[in-house]
């Protein structure tokens, strides 16, 4: 007898969730995806002029520096218009920054780890805003509190799979950067 309860309760539960509309349904509405999102972020963060240290040995004009960049991202959707999210990027070069003192410093492989809130303004359409930590895993490397606010614009894709093509901009006390790039990523 409570079996057949059971199975009577959890199929009317299933039929009333299946009922409903979902609001993160793929185009076509054939399938649901969850509110959860894993992005893997490529780009370049680019260090403007004024921050570069560059060594003009030629005597060429400092033109700022592109740094390779990859990331990994966690994004919660609360409803349809906010989300939380996770943010970790790792630079992969090493540089000589000019802080805004003048004083030189060193930075190679700096990881920049943020938690942001994100509001889509349109469909697809969202900007973001968070505070997060950038550090240097060497002996010598400073580490600095920054602001992180971007623009993005998600390109959903079937079977839960989306690309994100974004611009970032980080504050730091001692400098700023302006990151380009895509995520390509998968809600569940």
């Amino acid at each position: 007898m409570f079996t057949g309860i059971f199975l009577s309760t959890s199929l009317y539960g299933q039929a009333e969730h299946e009922g409903q509309s979902h609001p993160h349904e793929a185009k076509g509405g054939d399938h649901v995806h969850g509110r959860h999102a894993i992005n893997f972020y490529t780009g370049f963060t680019f260090i403007p002029p004024k921050h570069y240290a560059h060594i003009d040995v030629l005597g060429l004009r400092n033109t700022g520096n592109w740094v390779p960049t990859l990331g990994l991202d966690y994004v919660y959707k609360i409803n349809h218009r906010w989300s939380m999210g996770l943010m970790a990027d790792i630079e992969l070069d090493r540089y000589t920054m000019l802080t805004l003192s003048e004083q030189r410093i060193v930075r190679e492989n700096v990881v920049v780890l943020a938690a942001v809130a994100k509001f889509e303004l349109l469909k697809g359409f969202s900007v973001f805003a968070g505070l997060g930590y950038e550090q240097m895993f060497a002996e010598e490397g400073e580490d600095f509190w920054l602001v992180k606010v971007g623009l993005e614009y998600e390109i959903r894709m079937e079977k839960g799979w989306q690309l994100a093509p974004s611009i970032i901009y980080d504050y730091k006390d001692v400098y700023q950067t302006i990151s380009y790039g895509f995520a390509v990523g998968k809600r569940f």
